[in-house]
């Protein structure tokens, strides 16, 4: 489906965003973002999929007839860097990351965990029992033998992310993000502290 400016300038309004709001997470400059919303110019799809990417990520979904605001969405990311780049986009107090294993972090997902930390995002990890690379301060991290999951899970605000090797399955939901909250604080209460 092909997206409109005025379905951008309508997800903009349902999320309450200015210009430089859409400015801020796309990197785009104002003066495009007026062009493409005003349909002043032709528009490179890469310039649509990036707002678009952005605003899914929101909530935003682009209907045949306009957009609508969903309170609970499942999407996708690329990578796991777009994770992490969305959780330091929402600045969220904590990140919680299960079944992490920092043996398998690639230089770029370790500076973007300091990073984070950085932005004073407080992140807890749980890791494997065999497990016994950290990344950060050791007081964040802890060894669980009850993590079922081969991947790495991660949870912040009302989100809850899945890694898988094809990316990242994204859900957004307050209830979801609750619930994952709830079992992360159990197997953190039994893990066994470095």
């Amino acid at each position: 489906m092909k997206i409109s400016g005025s379905q951008i300038k309508a997800a903009r309004a349902l999320l309450d965003w200015s210009m430089d709001d859409l400015h801020q997470r796309t990197g785009m400059t104002q003066s495009a973002l007026s062009n493409i919303e005003n349909e002043k110019s032709r528009t490179r799809q890469e310039s649509i999929d990036n707002i678009s990417r952005v605003l899914m990520a929101e909530g935003i979904h682009f209907t045949s007839h306009g957009v609508e605001l969903l309170q609970d969405a499942v999407i996708t990311l690329d990578t796991y860097i777009d994770l992490l780049d969305d959780i330091q986009a929402r600045k969220p107090a904590e990140a919680l990351f299960m079944n992490a294993d920092e043996r398998k972090s690639s230089h770029e997902v370790t500076e973007k965990m300091d990073e984070l930390r950085q932005a004073g995002i407080k992140t807890r990890l749980l890791m494997p029992m065999d497990c016994d690379v950290t990344a950060g301060d050791p007081q964040q991290y802890r060894r669980s033998d009850l993590l079922a999951a081969r991947d790495v899970t991660v949870i912040y605000g009302g989100r809850v992310g899945f890694w898988t090797p094809k990316g990242v399955l994204l859900m957004i939901s307050e209830f979801l993000a609750e619930d994952y909250r709830k079992q992360f604080e159990v197997f953190w209460d039994h893990a066994k502290p470095l």
